[in-house]
C-alpha cells in the first residue's frame, strides 16, 4: 500500500471478514485439492508438515482490544505507576582487570549515532584491549528527555545481561562502570563480522558462481542454527530479545561461530514487548509499537514495564512479550538468504511494496496487518494448494512458493513455520531448532564450515577485483585521469 489514512485507525484482524464484501468467509479445510482457479490452471506442489501445531483458523492474535482506541488513551500513561518484577537472580560477574587504570579512546569510536557510542577500551599501556563501552554520546548532553531514554535502554541491558546465565552464545558483560568520568555498559569485543555481513558475503558469492547451490545453503543453514541457538540460550532464560536481526548477531573468529549483542530491548516474557526494525519484529508487534502513544512521552517509566493482568485486557497481543516473537526475525532471516538474487535483499513483508521508502516501513506494515487479508489466516505464507486461494494474489504466490520447493521442502516447510504473522501458527523455538530444515550430517557440517573459513578473503578478493576493474573503466573512459596514490 502506497498511502496510509491519516488517522491510523486500528482494525483487528476478527474485523474483518468476507461477509463485508457479500459472501461468507473462507476457512482453511482439511482435504484441499489442487484444481483450477476460476479457469487457471495451477502447478500441484506436494504439501510439507508445518513445524508447528496445527491451528484455528481463527487467532487470538486479534482478540484484544486496540491502545489506539480513544478510551484507552487516558488509561496508558508513562507517568503512571506499572509495578515491578520480581527480583531477578541477578549474576555477579568478578572483573578481571582493574577498572581505574583501564582509559577510553573518544577519538575513534567504533560506532555513535544519536542514541550510543561505542568506544574502545585502552589498557594501562595505551593499547586497545578485548573490551568495549557502551555509553550515551555527547550530543544528549542538552537533551534531557532523549538522554533519559537512551539511558533507560542501557540500564535494561545491564539488568538483562545480569540475568542471563554466561555462555559462549552471548557477548561477555561486565555491567555499569565508570571510565574516564563517563558512565557506561562494558562489554567484551567481539572480533567478527555481523551476519549480515556474512550474508551479504555468501550471496555474492553464491550469485557470481563462487559457490555452489549446496555450499550455499548448507552454510546458512549452520548460520541459522547457530542463530536459533543464541536465541534459544535467552529464551531459556525467561526473555526474548525485542530486536532479533543479523546486525545484532556477530560472527566470532576467534570461536567461529554466531554470538548475540544488544539486549537493550530485552524484555521478560511478562513484561510489555519493545520491538525494534519492523523489518525482523512480527507485524502484531509492529503494528503495536505504531499505535502505542506512550512511545511519544517525553520520559521513560521510573521501573519495567509489567504485563498485568489490567494491561493484558486494554492492550493487543503485539504488546506481550512472547517467544515467537523473535521467531519470525529467524524466519526472515532465512526468507532473504533463499529468495535475494541481486543488490537489493528481498524480504517478506505481507505484500507490502516498501520501495526505497524504508522509513515509513512500520506504518505500511501496521496497515497491512489490521487490514489482513484472508490469505494469512487461511493459507500458509507459501502455499502448496491454490483451491480457493484469492486470485489476485495466486500468481505470485504460487510462484513463490515453487521456488522455495526448489531449494528444497524442508526449507518451504521453515518458511511457513517461522514467517507467518499469526503467532498462534508459528513455531516456537525449540520446533525450529528440531526442524529438519537446520539438520546438517557430518559431510554437510565440514563443507558448512569451510565454505565460512574462505569466503571472507574469497568476498574482499571479488571486491578488489571489482573495483580493479571499475577503475580500468574510469581511466580508459577518461585518458587523462590519473589515480592518486595511497
Amino acid at each position: 500500500m502506497d498511502s496510509i489514512p491519516g488517522s491510523h485507525r486500528h482494525h483487528t484482524v476478527s474485523d474483518r471478514s468476507d461477509s463485508s464484501k457479500g459472501k461468507p468467509a473462507r476457512r482453511n479445510r482439511g482435504g484441499r485439492k489442487t484444481g483450477t482457479h476460476q479457469g487457471k490452471q495451477t502447478e500441484p506442489v506436494k504439501p510439507t508438515k508445518n513445524l508447528s501445531r496445527t491451528m484455528s483458523s481463527e487467532s487470538l492474535d486479534s482478540g484484544y482490544e486496540s491502545p489506539g482506541s480513544p478510551t484507552l488513551q487516558d488509561s496508558l500513561s508513562r507517568f503512571g505507576s506499572i509495578g515491578t518484577t520480581a527480583p531477578a537472580n541477578q549474576i555477579t560477574r568478578t572483573l578481571p582487570f582493574d577498572i581505574e587504570k583501564l582509559a577510553l579512546d573518544e577519538v575513534s569510536p567504533v560506532h555513535c549515532s544519536d542514541t550510543v557510542e561505542l568506544l574502545p577500551v585502552m589498557g594501562p599501556d595505551g593499547k586497545a584491549t578485548s573490551l568495549i563501552f557502551k555509553t550515551l554520546p555527547p550530543s544528549l548532553d542538552d537533551d534531557e528527555n532523549k538522554q533519559a531514554w537512551a539511558w533507560k535502554t542501557i540500564e535494561n541491558e545491564s539488568h538483562v545481561f545480569a540475568s542471563v546465565p554466561e555462555d559462549p552464545k552471548l557477548v561477555k558483560s561486565y555491567g555499569v562502570q565508570n571510565i574516564n568520568g563517563r558512565k557506561g555498559l562494558l562489554l567484551e569485543r567481539i572480533q567478527g563480522p555481523s551476519l549480515e555481513q556474512r550474508f551479504k558475503e555468501l550471496r555474492t558469492l553464491y550469485l557470481d558462481g563462487q559457490l555452489t547451490r549446496s555450499e550455499y545453503m548448507c552454510a546458512n543453514k549452520l548460520l541459522t542454527k547457530q542463530a536459533a541457538q543464541c536465541l534459544k540460550h535467552l529464551q531459556d532464560a525467561g526473555f526474548m530479545h525485542g530486536d532479533f536481526k543479523p546486525d545484532n548477531l556477530l560472527y566470532d573468529t576467534t570461536q567461529n561461530r554466531l554470538r548475540l549483542i544488544d539486549l537493550g530491548t530485552s524484555t521478560r516474557f511478562d513484561e510489555v514487548a519493545s520491538p525494534g526494525h519492523e523489518l525482523y519484529a512480527d507485524p502484531a508487534a509492529v503494528s503495536f509499537k505504531v499505535m502505542d502513544k506512550r512511545r511519544f512521552q517525553p520520559m521513560p517509566p521510573d521501573d519495567r514495564e509489567v504485563m498485568t493482568d489490567e494491561l493484558r485486557e486494554k492492550l493487543p497481543r503485539g504488546a506481550q512479550s512472547d517467544p515467537k516473537m523473535d521467531v519470525y526475525g529467524l524466519g526472515q532471516m532465512a526468507y532473504i538468504q533463499g529468495f535475494t538474487q541481486g543488490e537489493e535483499t528481498q524480504m517478506f513483508t505481507m505484500g507490502a511494496d516498501l520501495g526505497s521508502f524504508r522509513s515509513g516501513a512500520e506504518y505500511r506494515i501496521h496497515y497491512l496487518y489490521t487490514q489482513m487479508p484472508d490469505r494469512y489466516r487461511d493459507f500458509d505464507v507459501l502455499p502448496a494448494f491454490s483451491h480457493d486461494f484469492p486470485k489476485k494474489e495466486l500468481d505470485t504466490a504460487m510462484a513463490l512458493t515453487r521456488k522455495a520447493m526448489e531449494i528444497g521442502g524442508d526449507y518451504y516447510s521453515f518458511i511457513n513455520s517461522t514467517l507467518s504473522p499469526l503467532r498462534d501458527k508459528r513455531a516456537t523455538i525449540d520446533e525450529v531448532l528440531d526442524s529438519s530444515f537446520l539438520k546438517l550430517n557430518k559431510h554437510e557440517m565440514k563443507k558448512a564450515e569451510r565454505v565460512l573459513r574462505t569466503s571472507s578473503e574469497k568476498f574482499q578478493a571479488l571486491k578488489a577485483s571489482a573495483q580493479q576493474q571499475e577503475l580500468v573503466q574510469l581511466m580508459k573512459n577518461n585518458p587523462g585521469f590519473r589515480p592518486q596514490k595511497g
